[in-house]
């Protein structure tokens, strides 16, 4: 399969008065750039909820990318894991499940 690289040309009003792009934009255009190569691979949002995929889960310090999903997929449950420790207590919490 070959993929696509996503473009993107950046807007006026995502600029300064210099034209150099607001650092908060960068987020958006990840998850515009990720939602775009889920789309290429045939795993999209509606797949992904037709298969019961019902958490997504962050790795890594912060919660910025949960953030994200919770505004995109409301229905979808995030979880923001950091350590090692962490991420074995979720996996004994989903095997409970």
């Amino acid at each position: 399969m070959e993929w696509k690289p996503y473009l993107r040309k950046a807007q006026f009003y995502e600029t300064d008065s210099m034209g150099v792009v607001y650092h908060g934009n960068y987020i958006h255009w990840m998850e515009e750039a990720r939602i775009d190569f889920l789309d290429q691979i045939g795993w999209g949002y509606d797949r992904l909820e037709a298969l019961g995929v019902d958490t997504i889960v962050e790795i890594g310090p912060g919660k910025a990318l949960s953030g994200f999903v919770k505004k995109t997929v409301p229905a979808i449950k995030t979880c923001a894991v950091e350590t090692c420790a962490d991420i074995d207590a979720l996996c004994e919490e989903l095997k409970g499940e």
